[in-house]
């Protein structure tokens, strides 16, 4: 079954909220103050604020955001060090130096010493969390190879140090499923990402799929 058809994306209700925007001071004000009750927030209501230009209304829209963003998350950065363990990838996502057809990457996975090294090294600069991050396309071991990555990541101990929190941004599929997730050793923190894209894009994406891979 194609995927693209079976997309979670239900595009029909997106155009239709982006038809039935309004710049209405009154129904964007009564929006945000429902927003801020932290209760979440559907379809008919974002209409209210895709459209907003008004410098005021901007401000109070960012104001509301930011009280959501506090009241759940409380008033903190967490940063993560980039850990970039594989640039093998079957997509054609033109923002990204990754994508399939770009034929001026040397295209290569890290082994698990050359992760295990890495790790040592973020732990010397004193990182505790670190985001793994790879192409959606794996050496032979298909997906067990990310899995075999992050228990690598939290295996790694060096002087007084390790690696705490690990997060994975890899691309939702049923190769990614929290089951398998469930099932490794080491669970990372969250596990995929999913696109929010436009059938076209989407399709243009999945090009890069019949493309050759020079050593992927």
């Amino acid at each position: 079954m194609d995927p693209i058809t079976t997309a979670f994306i239900d595009e029909p209700v997106i155009f239709r909220t982006l038809e039935q925007a309004t710049t209405d001071a009154a129904a964007v004000r009564e929006v945000l103050a429902k927003a801020r009750q932290l209760n979440g927030s559907r379809p008919p209501t974002w209409r209210c604020w895709m459209n907003v230009s008004d410098p005021d209304l901007l401000g109070e829209l960012f104001a509301a955001a930011q009280h959501v963003k506090d009241t759940i998350y409380g008033r903190r950065l967490v940063l993560f060090a980039p850990l970039y363990v594989s640039n093998m990838c079957a997509n054609e996502c033109t923002y990204c130096a990754f994508r399939a057809r770009n034929r001026a990457v040397v295209r290569r996975a890290l082994s698990q010493a050359e992760v295990a090294e890495e790790v040592r090294i973020l732990i010397d600069q004193g990182h505790k969390r670190t985001l793994l991050v790879a192409g959606e396309s794996y050496p032979h071991e298909g997906f067990s190879y990310v899995l075999q990555c992050v228990d690598t990541i939290y295996g790694v101990t060096h002087g007084n140090g390790e690696i705490r929190r690990v997060n994975v941004n890899v691309a939702r599929s049923p190769t990614t499923s929290s089951a398998r997730w469930a099932n490794a050793r080491s669970a990372p923190t969250s596990s995929s990402r999913r696109r929010i894209t436009g059938r076209p894009t989407r399709r243009s994406i999945s090009a890069g799929r019949s493309a050759t891979t020079s050593g992927a």
